[in-house]
């Protein structure tokens, strides 16, 4: 009898492919154009999607599914159809977070979770989650006393289903041992208050990516696709070196396409020091043919292959094709894939690496631009003459933002996945003008600090104090997100607790 007569599968197990549409354009556009695709097909999802899919739809009413995959999918953007299809269609029996610990010796770069869920709406299941914090590379006893329940570095936790969903988004939460001991003033109630009369980030900013050139430099799959054109690794191609710039020997109107870029390594908790000198080729379609200067047109000649070889790969994707097919009929094959505004970047800044293991925000207010790892905030021209950049600076820095960004953010094992979409949802408070300018007073103490590479401690722990105190929490909750922080020496914790009664009594100190 066909499995289908009795309703579906009873059960589906499996380790779907890891294949993200990145490279893969191809593959991606067949399963696009099935039945399957029309339904569930994203931007930037992967190939495993897809499975849990099609197996949710093949599994009969009580069926069990069983995937390990990554654990990406859980707060991931382009996944919100997929936890729309979890939610809806079936019911959680258990999630197991490995986080940093590696499964397969194979795949390092991997954050691995097993997924095991019931077809059908459940509501009175609960769902065993458990998360462990241990490191290094898994084996067969250590998995065994994760599964199991006894492992001490791990977190066990029992969740009803109306709990792993966050309301909008579906993003999928576990929560922690921490949250369950102290359920009610957990880190989580802490958070849902102090978005409680909060703008977001995004009301007062504009949120962008870095410039995405197409081709930064030639890398080893350059040389590769193109051995004819006998280039060096390391080469410049939009982004080049001082020397680099020099042995171009451009004109004045040619230099003024050049403009000062750093990388994302260059960046530090509160400002920015470039370590070498990068710059950058800005070079932006606007509309018609860009004649250029006789000294770039021949550095832009050599790699005129590379370059349109890559602009044409974007004409199987019909969105990309209406965008890059005009340039190269205009003959601008060399212009900045994403360009973003030039007067952005002229602007002061917010930047920050996109993913980093602590929320480390940076000002930049020297006019350079940013590559395509890196975040930038701007204030949005109408907010321009009204506010400090660096009020907001001292929150995004604080360690209560830092549970915002660990607990309601997206991470990829410890690490912050400090995107667009996160930063834009981080709840803002808007102080009064003299606490604005508290905050601000101790940011331009700390900058100057760390600039000297000396510490600052002192004055981030007084930031600390305000936050919390802007954000009206108690002193019982002050001490529930500061018991977070394992590596927070007995001495900073103590003087964030004075700091934070002396701000309550209005007997707050800029002075050491």
């Amino acid at each position: 009898m066909d499995v289908f007569e009795k309703g579906g599968f009873d059960i589906v197990i499996g380790n779907p492919p890891y294949v993200g549409q990145k490279g893969h354009k191809e593959m991606f556009q067949e399963i696009k154009d099935s039945r399957l695709g029309e339904k569930y097909h994203q931007r930037r999802m992967d190939l495993f999607y897809f499975f849990f899919h099609h197996s949710i739809e093949l599994l009969k009413t009580k069926g069990i599914l069983s995937f390990i995959t990554t654990n990406y999918f859980l707060t991931a953007t382009y996944a919100d159809k997929l936890r729309k299809h979890i939610n809806e269609e079936t019911t959680v029996l258990g999630l197991t977070n490995f986080n940093e610990l590696k499964i397969f010796e194979s795949a390092l770069g991997q954050h691995n979770l097993i997924t095991i869920l019931k077809k059908g709406s459940f509501p009175e299941i609960q769902a065993k989650t458990l998360i462990t914090h241990k490191k290094g590379i898994a084996n067969e006893e250590v998995i065994h006393s994760i599964i199991s329940g006894r492992d001490k570095q791990t977190d066990y936790n029992i969740q009803n289903q109306k709990s792993l969903f966050e309301p909008i988004t579906l993003y999928i939460r576990i929560e922690s041992q921490l949250d369950k001991n102290m359920s009610s003033n957990g880190i989580y109630s802490i958070l849902d208050k102090v978005k409680e009369g909060s703008d977001s980030f995004n009301k007062y900013f504009n949120i962008e990516q870095g410039i995405v050139s197409g081709a930064d430099k030639v890398s080893d799959s350059i040389i590769q696709e193109f051995p004819h054109l006998n280039l060096e690794k390391g080469d410049g191609i939009f982004i080049l070196s001082s020397e680099e710039v020099q042995n171009l020997n451009l004109t004045k109107e040619e230099m003024s396409y050049i403009k000062p870029i750093y990388k994302n390594s260059d960046l530090k908790k509160w400002y920015f020091y470039p370590k070498k000198k990068l710059f950058l080729i800005y070079l932006k379609d606007e509309g018609e043919s860009i004649l250029l200067g006789k000294n770039l047109k021949k550095h832009f000649e050599k790699f005129k292959d590379i370059l349109i070889a890559k602009k044409e790969s974007c004409f199987k994707n019909h969105w990309l094709r209406k965008i890059v097919e005009p340039w190269l009929k205009r003959g601008n094959y060399f212009v900045l894939f994403y360009p973003r505004n030039k007067e952005s970047f002229e602007k002061i800044k917010i930047v920050n690496s996109r993913r980093a293991y602590s929320n480390s925000f940076a000002l930049e207010d020297q006019g350079y631009f940013e590559q395509s790892d890196i975040v930038f905030s701007t204030l949005k021209s109408n907010y321009e003459n009204t506010f400090d950049i660096k009020y907001f600076l001292a929150i995004l820095n604080s360690k209560l933002m830092y549970c915002w960004f660990y607990h309601k953010g997206k991470r990829k094992g410890e690490q912050l996945e400090l995107f667009q979409k996160p930063i834009s949802e981080v709840p803002v408070k808007i102080g009064s003008k003299e606490i604005q300018k508290q905050f601000t007073d101790l940011v331009d103490k700390i900058i100057d600090l760390k600039r000297e590479n000396l510490e600052a401690a002192f004055f981030e722990n007084k930031i600390d104090s305000l936050v919390f105190h802007l954000y009206g929490l108690t002193e019982h909750e002050v001490l529930h997100v500061l018991e977070t922080f394992k590596e927070l020496s007995i001495k900073d914790k103590n003087q964030i607790q004075n700091e934070y009664w002396n701000i309550a009594n209005n007997k707050f100190q800029l002075e050491k």
